[in-house]
């Protein structure tokens, strides 16, 4: 049998980084004047890079005279307090060094910057990923195929024998993009019910039944 390969999203997924995301945001709209924004508030705007979370924040979004700026602000802010308040999920460190014992290709893709992504997951999955993918100058992030499509030419591995691990709609359209199927976890960033309805292999609660059903899927793959 070949050997599988597990493509997982970061934010949401393995690691719960809403606090220090907000943390940054409301840095960067207080130096703007802006109204802060709330947990919930981080929570639904997150997904699809950290550009679009700050303009997501803003009046106009990416018309606002001041986005730029206030991106600028964020990334600077974010850059050097990503790790203050996050951390993996419970039972997700657990996983990954299970499934890195049975022999899985993992990888990382993220819509992060590269190195904060890497700097992410080296400290808190340390030597447990095979690849880690983030946001490159001159690539699409997800739900683009980019950063899967480089993987792939960098561990020389089959699609067929690939399989995408998120929380959103973004991860669902990534894996459908590249034609993997994807498993939906539910402790992330978006609700059970939104999930349900995107039509994913299957969507989970917890890691024992990510853990089973990705089991299932290699024998089955």
């Amino acid at each position: 049998m070949k050997k599988k390969t597990i493509f997982f999203d970061l934010d949401g997924t393995l690691v719960d980084t809403l606090k220090d995301l907000r943390s940054a945001v409301n840095y960067s709209l207080r130096e703007h004047g802006y109204e802060e924004k709330t947990l919930p508030e981080i929570k639904s705007y997150v997904g699809n890079g950290v550009a679009k979370l700050v303009a997501r924040c803003l009046p106009n979004q990416e018309e606002n005279p001041d986005y730029q700026d206030c991106l600028d602000v964020f990334s600077h802010y974010y850059e050097n307090h990503y790790l203050e308040e996050t951390g993996p999920y419970k039972g997700d460190v657990k996983l990954v060094k299970k499934l890195k014992r049975d022999g899985y290709n993992l990888v990382i893709i993220s819509n992060k910057l590269v190195q904060v992504t890497e700097n992410i997951v080296n400290t808190l999955f340390p030597n447990m990923f095979d690849d880690i993918e983030g946001d490159r100058k001159g690539q699409n992030n997800k739900p683009a195929p980019d950063m899967i499509n480089r993987a792939v030419k960098t561990l020389k591995i089959d699609l067929k024998d690939c399989i995408v691990v998120g929380d959103s709609n973004v991860d669902f359209e990534m894996g459908n993009n590249v034609g993997c199927p994807t498993i939906l976890v539910t402790w992330g960033f978006r609700d059970k019910e939104s999930l349900s309805k995107l039509g994913a292999y299957a969507v989970v609660d917890n890691t024992k039944q990510l853990y089973k059903t990705i089991k299932n899927w290699s024998k089955n793959a």
